[in-house]
């Protein structure tokens, strides 16, 4: 990437520094205002449709093999944003790319944690399950490689009770949106897919949940488009960031 052109337009980055900002003080914020995680509208409305059909099915089907497979796209999901800015760098994609993926990616995960702050929801496993197993289902996985890879992660999480909306399955979706399919497109939109089972069946996210999460990294990514990059050649005196016509 050209540096001074990432300089230029350093101003993407805002939405992903708010992330991660909010991201890290919500212990601070936590103790000062403690967030009340209760039942809500969205876990009235999800169990009210699904806890005796979706959730039933899923609990009758639970096996080994789709416990390994679920584990697998959970496991990588924190390196997700790495290996893919590694690949539209190594790809040779174009500057304005890679800075709209940043863009979009710190507008999702920006406006995701502000609606998990305002709107604190408990997950699944916290419901209808035992609330001493934070890595719910995924607690077989770690019987099964006599270790506790999922329990040391997620006892560790900042934002226990914020199951809505699946940031887990929004990540995935932003790289399926950006139009940048890395493999192909059949696999940016099977990781969605499996990734969106994968919260579900390891009752960690509400099937209400990965629709919104999928949502919103399509209104991120739509959001984005409204701005363009400049671009070396520009007029000094042109702003950093101009409002496209929608």
């Amino acid at each position: 990437m050209n540096q001074h052109k990432f300089i230029k337009n350093s101003w993407s980055l805002i939405p992903l520094i708010i992330y991660i900002i909010l991201f890290l003080f919500n212990p601070i914020v936590q103790k000062y205002a403690p967030i009340k995680c209760e039942q809500n509208v969205i876990t009235f409305l999800d169990l009210w449709l699904f806890k005796d059909n979706l959730y039933t099915f899923l609990s009758n089907i639970q096996n080994s093999f789709l416990d390994v497979i679920t584990a697998i796209p959970y496991l990588f999901h924190f390196t997700l944003p790495f290996i893919y800015i590694i690949y539209l760098i190594r790809s040779k994609k174009s500057d304005e790319s890679i800075l709209r993926f940043l863009l979009t990616f710190g507008l999702t995960n920006m406006f995701g944690v502000l609606i998990q702050y305002c709107f604190p929801t408990p997950p699944p496993w916290m419901l209808l399950m035992d609330k001493s197993i934070p890595e719910a289902n995924f607690f077989r996985v770690d019987t099964l490689i006599g270790f506790k890879l999922f329990k040391s992660l997620y006892a560790q999480s900042k934002l226990v009770c914020g199951a809505f909306p699946s940031l887990h399955t929004a990540w995935p979706s932003v790289i399926y949106f950006s139009g940048n399919y890395w493999i192909g497109r059949w696999f940016c939109f099977a990781h969605v897919c499996l990734i969106a089972f994968s919260a579900v069946y390891s009752m960690h996210h509400y099937l209400i949940d990965v629709v919104f999460g999928i949502l919103l990294a399509f209104l991120s990514n739509e959001l984005s488009r409204c701005f363009s990059f400049v671009d070396d050649g520009d007029n000094k005196e042109k702003s950093a960031f101009v409002w496209n016509d929608v």
